[in-house]
């Protein structure tokens, strides 16, 4: 409990630098400079979806069954990170040559190049903070998170706003962040294993396996939530992409209340027997969709105000984007947590053939919809590719846990004791 409260307050701390972040954005480079922002660091986040490989998932799972041997799972996984991104950015700049005016347009390829390198230092990272978490170094992999996002927005302010250098700066400060926290995951984890990392290749076989059936999913399913600033950006102007793309960060600060529960719940599922892991993931579900209406209600009624004071009023064609994704956003939180079930119980196929059925239908619907409505029909396909994913998600669960909608759903006698616990808890804190 203690850890994912301080799991959660860490979130709410990388939201608020997310915010600053992109307060410097909008007031700096207006909603056309964002837009081209945008797609540069779509880019970059979807070059780091391919090669992350789900390996830093499936780490965390191994690490639970095979003790002692913290060291190889650290030389396996810096191993995975640099010859991932080493290959992809090769792949990236043979798609220059071949394609390059289609692919990425009128885009400055010297500011991709650079972003590219962020999205290999992030890959690094991402593996490295995964042998953390599976160590249940939970504060080190926060402060991990915490580094690359403050560094981010220190740098930010340097670059942009003193210097003036423009989407060159918010380029630079985006790779410095990643380096940053590279450099500390490094630390950490050589802290808790020695100097010496001993790669091993069954041990590597042995979770690559895990990961690529897993891999599928994750790659369907965040590439689609990348893909469609790329399909906006074909179809419509650059100051449309901007207000997509402040609304898209904007609902997204939903999503900390989902991944804070999943950076605790990751480990703990892991060495529990079945029917733990199921009881403990199914009452995850009531609590997070709870706070999830409860953020998604707030998010709506202020976004007003929040779009003014931050970003201006050049960003107010953003609200009804903004109210159109939130109900979507809002029940995703439960697909997400139950992807720590169906890795729990190695159903592996049955989240890969869901992730590729939610991303199709995405794909088709941003397509369809962004090129007959324009921004509107962006947030109308994010919406409803949300809801099929939360459909899907629920089928599923009916099917194999035997558990109707409404004991997934909806809160009991157990739920509420929880939190009277934890008033207990914080009062006791308060009193010493």
């Amino acid at each position: 409990m203690k850890s994912g409260l301080a799991t959660f307050g860490v979130l709410v701390s990388v939201a608020f630098l997310g915010v600053l972040w992109n307060i410097i954005l909008g007031r700096t480079l207006e909603p056309q400079g964002v837009g081209i922002l945008a797609v540069i660091i779509s880019c970059s986040t979807l070059f780091f979806t391919v090669g992350h490989l789900t390996f830093g998932v499936s780490t965390v799972y191994r690490m639970g069954q095979v003790r002692d041997s913290t060291e190889r799972f650290a030389a396996n996984s810096l191993l995975v990170g640099l010859s991932a991104g080493g290959l992809l950015y090769l792949l990236f700049v043979c798609s220059i040559h071949l394609a390059g005016s289609v692919l990425y347009g009128s885009t400055n390829l010297g500011l991709l190049h650079l972003a590219f390198i962020a999205a290999t230092l992030y890959l690094i990272t991402y593996q490295l903070s995964s042998v953390l978490q599976g160590l249940g170094r939970i504060g080190e992999y926060n402060t991990v998170n915490l580094t690359r996002h403050g560094s981010s927005v220190v740098l930010l302010l340097l670059f942009v706003v003193l210097l003036r250098l423009g989407i060159t700066g918010a380029v630079i400060a985006f790779i410095c962040g990643f380096a940053l926290a590279a450099v500390f995951a490094v630390y950490f984890v050589l802290k808790q294993t020695g100097a010496v990392w001993r790669i091993d290749l069954g041990l590597l076989r042995s979770t690559l396996a895990i990961s690529g059936k897993m891999h599928i999913a994750s790659v369907a399913t965040l590439i689609y939530s990348q893909v469609g600033i790329l399909v906006a950006n074909y179809y419509l102007v650059a100051s449309e992409v901007g207000y997509l793309y402040i609304a898209l960060v904007y609902v997204q600060f939903l999503f900390f209340i989902p991944q804070a529960a999943q950076v605790v719940l990751y480990p703990r599922v892991a060495g529990s027997s079945d029917r733990d892991a199921t009881t403990v993931c199914i009452a995850t579900c009531r609590h997070l969709l709870l706070w999830s209406v409860v953020g998604a209600l707030f998010l709506g009624l202020a976004g007003r105000v929040v779009i003014g004071i931050l970003v201006g009023g050049a960003f107010y064609p953003s609200l009804p984007l903004i109210r159109i994704m939130l109900p979507g956003v809002m029940l995703s939180s439960v697909s997400q947590v139950m992807v720590a079930l169906w890795i729990k119980k190695r159903r592996y196929w049955l989240m890969a053939a869901s992730g590729v059925v939610v991303c199709a239908v995405g794909l088709v619907l941003q397509i369809s919809l962004v090129s007959r409505y324009g921004v509107g029909g962006a947030a109308v396909a994010s919406c409803l590719t949300y809801v099929v994913g939360f459909l899907l998600t629920m089928g599923i669960a009916v099917r194999y846990l035997g558990r109707d909608v409404w004991h997934m759903l909806v809160f009991g006698r157990d739920d509420v004791k929880v939190y009277r616990d934890i008033l207990c808890y914080v009062g006791r804190l308060v009193h010493r």
